[in-house]
C-alpha cells in the first residue's frame, strides 16, 4: 500500500459535508498511479478528533479531517471511513468505497501493455458487443 499523507484542510477536492450528527466520506474510482483525497466534516461539541480507517483497521497517524493518497495501486482499493470523536461522543462516517482501475499503456506502433495485479482474468473480444472470452495463461508484465 502506498503512503498516505494528511492533507491541508483547505486543499481542494471532492467534499461531502456532514449534517449535525453524522459524518460522510466520498469515495470513487481512480487509475493505478493516480491520487485521491477523502474528507469528512463533523459538527458537535469540540474539539473534534479524527481517526481514518481502511477496511476496518485504524490508519496510524491519520488524525485530521482529510487524507491524501498518491501513487496509488491495487492495495489501496477498499473501504475507508473516519471516526469522529468529541465531547458528545463518537460517530463513524459512512463508508467511502475506493476502486482502482488498471492502466492501459500504448507504446510505439501498435503494442499495448496492460498492467494488473491480483486475481483478475483478462477478457477480450473482436467486437465491443462481444462475445468476450477469457484470455488464459496471461500474466501481468508488472509482476
Amino acid at each position: 500500500m502506498r503512503e498516505f499523507n494528511q492533507s491541508n484542510p483547505d486543499h481542494h477536492s471532492s467534499h461531502c459535508a456532514a449534517s449535525c450528527n453524522h459524518v460522510t466520506a466520498c469515495g470513487g474510482t481512480y487509475g493505478c498511479g493516480d491520487s485521491f483525497n477523502l474528507k469528512v466534516a463533523g459538527t458537535g461539541a469540540g474539539p473534534l478528533r479524527y481517526q481514518w480507517q481502511f477496511n476496518g483497521a485504524d490508519l496510524p497517524g491519520l488524525t485530521r479531517s482529510s487524507l491524501n493518497a498518491s501513487g496509488i495501486d491495487y492495495t489501496n482499493a477498499g473501504l475507508y471511513c473516519a471516526v469522529v470523536s468529541g465531547a458528545g461522543g463518537s460517530v463513524t462516517s459512512h463508508v467511502a468505497v475506493v476502486n482502482i482501475l488498471p492502466i492501459l499503456n500504448i507504446g510505439n506502433g501498435s503494442m499495448i501493455t496492460l498492467n494488473w495485479a491480483g486475481p483478475f482474468i483478462l477478457q477480450g473480444a473482436l467486437n465491443v458487443n462481444g462475445p468476450y472470452l477469457d484470455k488464459t495463461g496471461l500474466t501481468s508484465p508488472a509482476l
